[in-house]
């Protein structure tokens, strides 16, 4: 897991996972607690140099969505940088977090989640309750989530299935189904998930806390 903040002022928390997947969560600019968009693709890693030709910037928050390069550095389990051609210039600078090496459990993981969400139609809050098994089942206006959650073996991580149902979380209504990852605090009270549909035109970000 990566910590850092990027060159205009937002948050980042960052899974790179062992297939080289990533997926960067950002914030809005100047704030950690609202969540705004996701930098999600793969990674070609070697002699401490990252490439990626197939990057997509999916910022809910703002319905906007774009295919920067990306370029980037890294040190292994200390440092991780990310330089964006986008309009801005962006750059991620990230620390390594070894939260990532716990063990993730379903056990753990169950509970209510109450925290905002946003899809690139709508932000709002919904209530989520998570199963022992993993189920997971979530409500807010106008929408409705099912889908599930399993350990990976390899991350203190969740994958995540998760389909959306109803005209405010999708716009022009009937369903689509989202598949990222999550993941769950330190201390147990605070809930990440991010995924994606097929195509990556259309996704989900949430962050919530434990009542």
């Amino acid at each position: 897991m990566w910590i850092g903040t990027t060159s205009n002022n937002r948050a980042v928390t960052g899974f790179v996972l062992d297939d080289g997947t990533y997926w960067f969560l950002y914030s809005a600019p100047g704030t950690s607690a609202t969540l705004a968009g996701v930098l999600q693709g793969a990674f070609a890693a070697a002699n401490g140099v990252l490439n990626t030709s197939n990057t997509v910037d999916l910022n809910t928050l703002g319905n906007s969505r774009s295919g920067p390069g990306v370029t980037g550095t890294y040190q292994t389990k200390q440092t991780l940088k990310l330089a964006l051609n986008d309009a801005g210039q962006t750059t991620f600078n990230t620390s390594y977090s070894r939260q990532y090496e716990g063990v993730p459990n379903l056990a753990t993981l169950a509970g209510v989640f109450k925290g905002n969400y946003s899809t690139r139609t709508t932000s709002n809050v919904v209530t989520f309750s998570i199963n022992p098994n993993g189920t997971v089942v979530g409500t807010s206006d106008g929408c409705t989530f099912a889908g599930k959650f399993t350990t990976r073996s390899t991350a203190n991580l969740y994958d995540m299935a998760l389909t959306l149902t109803g005209t405010a979380c999708i716009g022009g209504g009937g369903s689509v189904d989202l598949n990222g990852v999550a993941y769950l605090d330190a201390t147990g009270t605070t809930l990440y998930t991010v995924g994606l549909d097929g195509t990556r035109e259309r996704g989900i970000i949430f962050n919530g806390g434990r009542v």
